[in-house]
């Protein structure tokens, strides 16, 4: 990790991958999204959330909401298109 530091103005999403006892949450943000499950994803996703700055938590949203915020990133809205948990 290069910072600990997140600015919360930016897209933020909480990942947690299935069945690991260890790495299995993680909070990134942008094309950090891909990178995570690139490099996490051996047995699932359980969930992906977004961060709500208004309310200080994290709230549920749509695999379809998620490609939406990645379109304008072609590398990054590929990959998810073809990744079985957005299919």
């Amino acid at each position: 990790m290069t910072s600990a530091i997140i600015n919360t103005d930016y897209n933020t999403y909480l990942i947690k991958f299935k069945w690991m006892s260890t790495n299995n949450r993680f909070i990134v943000q942008g094309s950090g999204l891909m990178d995570a499950i690139k490099s996490y994803d051996k047995n699932g996703i359980e969930y992906i959330k977004i961060f709500d700055p208004v309310k200080y938590k994290f709230k549920s949203i749509s695999r379809d909401k998620i490609l939406q915020l990645f379109s304008w990133e072609t590398e990054t809205l590929l990959y998810l298109k073809f990744h079985y948990f957005f299919k």
